[in-house]
């Protein structure tokens, strides 16, 4: 899995960065329900919104990001603060969530994930 770094990011966003990244193209409605969940859960994030006939940028973030398809969602590593790993799409962002929801209403300790993480490298 291909990690992206800080330096990459801050090329594209202007603003403060938060723990969330999230590539989209403009009329993409896996991409607009990726920021409606994350919206609707209040978690911060930014978006790097790509036109959907740039062809050229579209390809440059297919490439740096190692995906096919909008949206493109990444978090930032708990250990490198400058580093990002690739949560995936609009599926993939409903599971992870899901997971975390889990966890917190067992009051299951997140910080079990890195050990978890840990026991399949």
């Amino acid at each position: 899995m291909k990690d992206l770094n800080s330096t990459q990011i801050k090329k594209d966003i202007h603003t403060k960065i938060y723990p969330i990244i999230l590539y989209a193209l403009e009329n993409c409605p896996y991409c607009h329900s990726a920021m409606e969940l994350l919206d609707n859960h209040k978690i911060k994030y930014n978006k790097i919104v790509v036109a959907n006939d740039d062809t050229k940028t579209k390809d440059k973030y297919k490439k740096i990001c190692n995906m096919n398809t909008f949206p493109m969602i990444f978090i930032q590593k708990n250990e490198d603060k400058s580093k990002y790993v690739k949560i995936g799409g609009f599926s993939d962002l409903q599971k992870y969530i899901q997971l975390i929801e889990h966890l917190n209403e067992n009051n299951i300790d997140i910080s079990i994930m890195k050990s978890l993480n840990d026991l399949l490298e």
